[in-house]
């Protein structure tokens, strides 16, 4: 059904139109917008007519979700950027941010994240290595939950630091691969009871023995970060498309270049494909620019992730997307080329505008 409506005159810019402008910075004209003289709503296209007697029309895809707000929005970007440069290049430059500056944020990520990224430590030994996993979240142990070792646990990690035990009697060997190992963290101790110094020997005496030496960094950026990073020479950072996450994982990428740690990946967790279609969600691009990190492995958002972590199971070999990503990673770190999966496949130009249209009015109202 054709709907007309004639808006007053002068007809202000949408908001994403002036959103894109701003992002662009001085691309767009700063020559007055010809008037809006009248808007033609016929799905799946939006005719906007100007007072220079030029129109503008955009259009949605059969996948897409036509809106009238965004159609609009989209309309007057379009007239806004031409014909300076492609629409599709601007949006790119609109929607893909450069990187930003580190700022001081303490937030960490979320205990839910941190515990489904542990998955890919276990496949390793599927592969024939030795992998011992360090929880260096002390107080607030969860590694040997996952892994399904909680009942086995003797001794702990700051037992080995303090000479109550041998290092090899707080080693608690996995269930199902005999390559696999686990040093649980003290549950009843704080992080201030270990020092930076005691982790790195610590780590030194454990080389010999395993393949690889994967700590398990807690939450936040104080005494447990700083322990963990001091054994490490090659770190993981592990996000999720969020605003807050990735400016979280920004602070972190800097404390770790602080701390002298020369390769750092990247791995982007939980990513939902469809909400990434809907313009709703950051794409692995958007991401990688921001961050600029070399990118290991992307996870997709599975329910496979919780129903094996509440079991305590491994979950690679059980035929699931975020199993196979677990799996690809433990290849990259070999040094093996994987593709990976492309998760922006399908976004039209319709639904990456929605989603930024979407963004600038949420910010506008908060």
């Amino acid at each position: 059904m054709k709907s007309n409506h004639v808006f007053p005159i002068p007809f202000p810019i949408p908001l994403a139109g002036l959103a894109l402008a701003e992002l662009m910075e001085g691309t767009v004209s700063t020559s007055p917008m010809p008037e809006v003289r009248q808007v033609i709503f016929n799905p799946p296209a939006t005719i906007v007519h100007w007072s220079d007697g030029t129109k503008t029309v955009a259009r949605c895809n059969e996948q897409d979700t036509f809106s009238e707000e965004v159609g609009l929005a989209m309309a007057c970007a379009k007239k806004l950027l031409h014909p300076y440069e492609s629409f599709q290049e601007c949006l790119d430059k609109a929607i893909r941010p450069k990187k930003t500056a580190k700022a001081p944020v303490t937030e960490a990520a979320s205990p839910k994240v941190k515990a489904a990224s542990k998955k890919p430590m276990t496949t390793a030994p599927e592969m024939g290595k030795s992998v011992v996993l360090i929880d260096a979240d002390i107080g607030l142990r969860n590694l040997d939950v996952v892994m399904g070792l909680e009942n086995r646990i003797v001794y702990n990690l700051v037992d080995v630091i303090e000479g109550n035990c041998r290092l090899k009697q707080a080693l608690i060997k996995d269930k199902r691969h005999a390559g696999l190992f686990l040093m649980p963290a003290a549950q009843t101790r704080d992080k201030n009871c270990v020092t930076p110094g005691q982790m790195v020997k610590l780590v030194d005496s454990l080389r010999e023995q395993f393949d690889y030496i994967i700590l398990d960094c807690p939450a936040g950026i104080e005494q447990g970060f700083q322990n963990a990073v001091a054994g490490a020479d090659h770190a993981i950072v592990v996000t999720t498309p969020e605003v807050s996450a990735i400016r979280d994982a920004d602070r972190i990428i800097g404390l770790l270049e602080a701390n002298e740690i020369k390769k750092v990946d990247l791995v982007l967790n939980r990513l939902r494909q469809d909400l990434i279609r809907r313009g709703e969600m950051m794409t692995v691009d958007d991401v990688l620019d921001i961050l600029g990190l070399p990118l290991l492995g992307v996870v997709p958002d599975d329910e496979n992730v919780v129903i094996a972590t509440n079991q305590g199971e491994p979950l690679v070999g059980k035929n699931s997307d975020a199993g196979q990503a677990f799996f690809n990673i433990c290849k990259r770190l070999e040094g093996k080329e994987v593709p990976f999966k492309d998760f922006g496949k399908n976004v039209t130009i319709w639904t990456r505008f929605s989603g930024l249209f979407r963004r600038n009015l949420q910010e506008e109202r908060a």
